[in-house]
């Protein structure tokens, strides 16, 4: 059961309807992009999302990329969360490094005019220009440049 099917019973839509999804937390060992796609009517009334990302994605045959795309498709702008960096992944700043470098973390999603996302992410819509992709490392003394997105 997916979980648009879960909330299409009409004692559940409605209260989609009348509330909306303030957070979907998803955490199901490497199929947190297969559950978006089956949320897929869910996302338009979600104001944030954290799921989990990790290179078990591709045992189940969905990509980071595709998942980021999935959620950007719906407003979202996602970040991946490293131990000293918040990594912008939606739209322009991309780069296919992302896909390789993949290991337990986690990424949250949040609509850019969301009044909260500035407080959530503060300034880190700005990319270090020299950071470690493998453990998502800021190297020391690095400036941050806007990410274009």
């Amino acid at each position: 059961v997916t979980l648009n099917e879960f909330f299409s019973q009409p004692a559940r839509s409605s209260l989609v309807d009348k509330h909306g999804v303030f957070m979907m937390k998803v955490d199901t060992e490497g199929h947190d992009g297969k559950v978006l796609v089956g949320a897929s009517e869910l996302l338009p009334h979600t104001r944030f999302v954290l799921f989990e990302c990790s290179d078990v994605l591709r045992m189940f045959n969905v990509t980071l990329h595709e998942t980021v795309t999935l959620l950007h498709r719906h407003g979202f702008w996602v970040y991946k969360l490293g131990r000293n960096v918040i990594l912008p992944l939606h739209d322009k700043c991309w780069d296919s490094s992302y896909e390789s470098n993949l290991f337990w973390s986690n990424c949250f999603a949040v609509r850019p005019d969301d009044p909260l996302r500035s407080e959530i992410i503060g300034d880190w819509d700005q990319l270090p220009t020299q950071f470690n992709r493998t453990d998502m490392e800021v190297l020391p003394g690095s400036p941050r440049i806007p990410c274009e997105c």
